[in-house]
């Protein structure tokens, strides 16, 4: 599950990067670096210069940037072959490397067997991109639904677009003694009446702000008028929640307990959880529909390439005896 997961972002990663350097429908084609004179961008000079010599071996400006898809990202090869300064430094980079590849064949180390076991699997590595890049394009188109189909996943799939329910709401909070050793928190019977005090001088006309700094306990309200706004009853310890959603707007409700002690709460606005419009919904809607999408397409590609070739991967296959090893050994 693992391995799929990491080809099948490899896939994706890989098309994106095809796709960088496209502008999207309705956007302007970014700026490009001014490019180098005298060369066409992406390309060598026309005369393809050389550029630098090992021992017997020349090496021209097509080497070097034949290379570099091979040590860096597409983007990265692009700001290289626009920026004069950053092809300089790069190219004497490569040059280099050149230089120790050079005296690392000089040595033999080509010829280990643990040099042939890791060529091995680089190219193995270079041929998973060139099949992804070969068959990229044709999957992707794949996996771009209609708009009809678009609708109909959002329509089997609806509980999955809602607008979660929202509310603000002030409260003071009294915090209650939770063992005979917080002798500094006042008892129940004590934190029940500071509510009522408290609810008394509201509705005698001092404001939240007054009160909520005199008797709350919540550092995170009290110097707000006890206020919380636009915040999801679900988030909240479970009694609190359910006072918000069911009490009415605008009118102080009785305290209610909770373990953190009494709080008086005046809810001013809640807004039940709804089902998004499919208009509301549809960003999100297509970008789920595409990764469905993507992954069965996936699958049936890999499928496919397992009746083709052959495979298994139990611990328990029958591997047949003239099988090649998967390093490529014999």
């Amino acid at each position: 599950m693992m391995l799929r997961a990491a080809f099948l972002s490899l896939f994706f990663i890989a098309l994106g990067a095809q796709d960088a350097q496209a502008p999207q429908a309705g956007q302007t084609k970014p700026a490009q670096p001014k490019q180098l004179k005298g060369k066409q961008k992406n390309e060598p000079s026309a005369e393809n210069k050389i550029i630098g010599r090992v021992g017997k071996t020349v090496y021209r400006e097509s080497d070097f940037f034949d290379y570099l898809p091979l040590t860096m990202r597409a983007p990265e090869v692009e700001r290289v072959k626009n920026t004069p300064e950053m092809q300089k430094q790069t190219q004497k980079r490569f040059m280099e490397q050149m230089l120790l590849a050079a005296k690392a064949q000089k040595d033999g180390l080509d010829k280990t067997p643990d040099f042939k076991t890791k060529l091995a699997g680089v190219t193995k590595t270079l041929l998973i991109q060139e099949i992804i890049s070969k068959k990229g394009p044709e999957l992707e188109s794949l996996s771009a639904p209609t708009e009809d189909q678009i609708k109909t996943f959002y329509e089997e799939n609806i509980n999955r677009f809602k607008t979660p329910e929202s509310a603000s709401a002030r409260h003071i909070l009294v915090n209650v003694r939770g063992s005979e050793s917080e002798t500094d928190k006042p008892t129940d019977e004590e934190a029940l009446a500071k509510i009522f005090e408290a609810k008394k001088e509201i509705l005698g006309g001092r404001s939240w702000d007054e009160v909520a700094r005199k008797y709350s306990d919540d550092p995170g309200s009290k110097e707000k008028g006890g206020l919380y706004e636009n915040f999801r009853p679900a988030q909240m310890v479970p009694q609190f929640a359910e006072a918000v959603r069911t009490q009415e707007t605008g009118v102080i409700g009785e305290p209610v307990r909770t373990q953190f002690g009494y709080h008086l709460i005046l809810v001013e606005s809640f807004t039940p959880e709804r089902a998004q419009t499919f208009d509301e919904a549809r960003g999100a809607v297509q970008r789920q529909l595409v990764d469905k999408m993507r992954t069965e397409t996936w699958n049936s590609f890999i499928s496919s390439l397992k009746d083709e070739l052959g495979f298994e991967e139990n611990d328990d296959a029958a591997i047949p005896a003239n099988s090649e090893h998967g390093g490529d050994k014999k």
